[in-house]
């Protein structure tokens, strides 16, 4: 019966223990089972934190995800291999990500702070505005949609690695039309307090360089 026991409890520890990462986050119990480290490392490698800071205290932090066309199809992968999804539905689901792809920047932007109203980029009550700029600054545009992302939906919480408790994540698609001809982008969240921005490239497999 302890022979029993012991693998059992072996086995918990296993499925329930947190993973070495770029933000080192929670993660569910089925995140033993199906991590991919090809998936992880692309969305790490897609990820850029910015934090702002006041004095010695950091009042907010956010982490972007550039969810582009290498991402998406890399998260396709993973979705049906930890889902064991027919080829069908594999196919289906690349669809839609790709037509998405076509018509969309799409960010996924975990925003942290200890006040809660900071933490909220949509709404009409939120300090923050946001906005993406062409290469060289001469068009800047509002994104489409912002969408909060359920804390309470598993599934996001593996994919989403930048998603915790602590914070809030939100999806953010901005129309192409505009600026599909950039070679970089520039995302700005801008507040009373001042503002963060990142860079991006939109032509190469890493967008740090």
């Amino acid at each position: 019966m302890k022979k029993y026991i012991l693998i059992f409890s072996t086995f918990l520890v296993f499925g329930c223990s947190k993973h070495e990462g770029a933000n080192n986050n929670e993660r569910n119990f089925f995140d033993g089972f199906y991590r991919d480290d090809s998936y992880g490392g692309t969305y790490e490698r897609m990820s850029q934190t910015r934090l702002l800071q006041g004095g010695f205290e950091n009042y907010f932090e956010a982490i972007i995800t550039y969810w582009n066309s290498e991402l998406r199809k890399s998260f396709v992968r993973e979705m049906a291999r930890a889902y064991r999804m027919t080829d069908a539905e594999t196919q289906l689901l690349e669809s839609e990500e790709l037509k998405e792809d076509d018509r969309y920047f799409t960010f996924i932007v975990s925003a942290s702070s200890r006040e809660d109203r900071w933490r909220d980029l949509d709404g009409s009550n939120s300090l923050w505005r946001l906005s993406l700029e062409n290469t060289d600054g001469s068009v800047r545009v509002r994104p489409d949609r912002i969408e909060l992302v359920s804390v309470k939906d598993d599934r996001w919480k593996f994919f989403y690695r930048s998603m915790n408790r602590f914070n809030k994540t939100f999806r953010i698609r901005f129309l192409k039309k505009d600026l599909e001809s950039s070679s970089h982008l520039h995302l700005h969240i801008s507040g009373p307090l001042g503002g963060v921005s990142t860079k991006f490239q939109t032509s190469v497999v890493d967008p740090n360089r």
